[in-house]
């Protein structure tokens, strides 16, 4: 899955907040079909996941800087295809929406 980015092959970025918001649903709909939902990790998984992200680059003499955006794992997906319109919503995180090509 690493070796093939599976799991990213494409991402969107919003605006950050100092602290993650609690409590967000986000979910996947597919050609106007709710495909999948799930619960946004909370405060202290974030802080685990950063920590172990922090673990591995100090291995490799890299380390987190101000400002760094990081992907730790997919909080919902659904396969998809060419030809299937996408949108990704969280509440208050807002949505983001596009065309398979």
């Amino acid at each position: 899955m690493i070796a093939t980015n599976d799991f990213h092959r494409a991402v969107a970025f919003g605006e950050t907040s100092e602290s993650p918001p609690k409590g967000v649903r986000p979910e996947l709909t597919v050609n106007g079909h709710v495909r999948r939902g799930g619960v946004a990790p909370d405060g202290r998984e974030i802080c685990d996941r950063l920590r172990a992200a922090a673990e591995v680059l100090a291995a490799v003499d890299e380390r987190l800087l101000a400002g760094d955006r990081i992907i730790t794992s997919s909080v919902v997906s659904t396969p998809i295809q060419p030809g299937d319109d996408v949108a990704a919503r969280a509440e208050s995180l807002g949505s983001v929406q596009l065309q398979i090509t």
